[in-house]
């Protein structure tokens, strides 16, 4: 913690500064890694380790009780909503995954909701969160008799350039 002695003239300047800051931030590009993974060979607690810990679920993968499925890279404007879709065809008629990606109302580009759906048409599971950029959300859901984990977080373009070596 900092203390400045400076003259309340100052102070308010500085947090002018801030909220401007803050106001200028929402504008602001973020890319979006989401990572779906099918952990139906894993138990319940595995699972559960593998929401609360990405560690975990890279540790269920290492031991093959986790496949990644999916992992889609967004990068998009954090004031407006974005949407990726991929598609897969299968035995039994094609397979899809979207992800809506959206600002949460009120929030102020803080936070944001992501709506995962996954399926073929007329058995489609759809799971939402709420996301907070650089700050990592899971959620584990069921969709066709599978166990899948989904991995969301969202970085600023300037957390993606300090994050690469």
């Amino acid at each position: 913690v900092a203390t400045i002695d400076a003259p309340p003239s100052f102070h308010h300047d500085i947090r002018r500064r801030m909220l401007a800051l803050e106001a200028a931030l929402p504008g602001m590009n973020l890319l979006w890694v989401v990572q779906v993974s099918d952990c139906t060979g894993a138990s319940a607690a595995d699972v559960a380790a593998a929401v609360a810990q990405p560690e975990a679920l890279e540790r269920l993968a290492k031991d093959g009780l986790a496949k990644r499925l999916s992992a889609p890279r967004l990068l998009a404007k954090s004031s407006e909503p974005a949407e990726i879709r991929i598609e897969a065809q299968k035995e039994n008629g094609p397979d899809a995954l979207v992800v809506r990606i959206e600002p949460a109302p009120r929030a102020g580009g803080r936070a944001f909701v992501v709506r995962i759906e996954s399926g073929a048409e007329g058995a489609r599971t759809v799971v939402s969160m709420r996301v907070v950029p650089g700050v990592r959300g899971a959620v584990a859901f069921e969709a066709g008799g599978r166990t899948l984990v989904a991995d969301v977080l969202g970085l600023s373009e300037l957390a993606q350039k300090l994050l690469k070596p």
